[in-house]
C-alpha cells in the first residue's frame, strides 16, 4: 500500500553550460512505491536523478520532498532530509575498506549505538559484505562494488533511495543476483526512484514507470501498462533495444 506523495518534480528543466539536457519534467513517487524511469543513454535520466540530490541547479521548476521545495538547497541538506543516492559508476572509495565506505554512509545516525544494527540489516541484504568487511574498495568485482554503493547509501537510514543506471557494465548473471538484492530492500518498504535503461529489470520491481526520451518524459504507466508497451524504435536508441526487449 503506498502513501502520501514523497517526492514531486513540477515542470523541471535542468543542464549543462547552454544545453537543457531535461525539460519540463514532471513526475511523483509516493511513500512505499519504487518508481522507475526508463530511456536510452543519454535521455536524461542522470540528470533528473542529479537535478533532484542538488548535484546540479534546477533552472527552473520545483522538486519538493516530504511536502518541502528542495531545489536550490546545497546537495548535503538534501541528503540530511533523508534522500541517499546510489550513483552511476558507483563512486565507491577505493582506497578504503569495505567497513570505512560503509561508515562513510553512517555519518547520520546520532545515535551511534545503533550503527550495529543497521550494520547487520545491511548485511542481511549482502551477506557478502560482511564477508570483504576489511577488503579494499577497490579491490571489488564490479558487481561487489555496486553491492557496497548500495550499502553504503542504505547506512544512512533513507526516506527515499535514488538509483541511477545500478546494472550499468555488469554481467547479465550479476544483474540478476543484484535485482534480488534490490527486491530485499523494496519488500522492507524502501521507497525508490529507480532510473534504468534494462527494461525487463526495472519492471520487474517498480510500481510504475516513465518512459524519457530526449530530456522529455512521453510516457507513463503502471509496470503492468508498460510491459504490454512497445518500448523499443522510436523510445529507444538501436544499441539499447536489446534492454528493451
Amino acid at each position: 500500500m503506498t502513501g502520501e506523495v514523497l517526492l514531486s518534480l513540477r515542470g523541471l528543466t535542468a543542464g549543462y553550460g547552454p544545453i537543457a539536457a531535461v525539460r519540463n519534467v514532471s513526475l511523483e513517487v509516493r511513500a512505499g512505491e519504487v518508481v522507475t524511469i526508463l530511456g536510452a543513454n543519454g535521455a536524461g535520466k542522470s540528470t533528473t536523478i542529479k537535478a533532484i540530490a542538488g548535484v546540479i541547479r534546477a533552472w527552473s521548476g520545483e522538486v519538493y520532498f516530504a511536502g518541502q521545495r528542495i531545489n536550490g538547497r546545497a546537495s548535503a541538506d538534501i541528503a540530511k532530509a533523508g534522500i541517499a543516492v546510489v550513483p552511476e559508476g558507483r563512486q565507491i572509495f577505493s582506497d578504503l575498506t569495505v567497513e570505512e565506505n560503509l561508515m562513510i554512509g553512517a555519518y547520520r545516525i546520532r545515535d551511534r549505538a545503533t550503527v550495529p544494527r543497521v550494520l547487520d540489516e545491511v548485511f542481511d541484504i549482502f551477506p557478502l559484505l560482511r564477508e570483504r568487511l576489511r577488503q579494499r574498495g577497490g579491490t571489488l568485482s564490479g558487481g561487489e562494488q555496486q553491492m557496497l554503493a548500495l550499502g553504503r547509501a542504505l547506512m544512512l537510514q533513507p526516506k527515499l533511495l535514488l538509483l541511477d543506471e545500478p546494472s550499468m557494465g555488469l554481467a547479465p548473471r550479476i544483474v540478476e543476483q543484484m535485482y534480488v538484492s534490490l527486491q530485499k530492500i523494496v519488500d522492507k518498504g524502501m521507497t525508490a526512484l529507480l532510473v534504468e535503461q534494462s527494461v525487463t529489470m526495472a519492471l520487474r520491481i517498480c510500481t510504475r514507470g516513465y518512459v524519457m526520451v530526449n530530456g522529455e518524459i512521453v510516457r507513463a504507466g503502471t509496470a503492468a501498462e508498460l510491459a504490454e508497451t512497445d518500448l523499443s524504435g522510436s523510445y529507444f536508441a538501436a544499441g539499447d533495444a536489446g534492454a528493451a526487449a
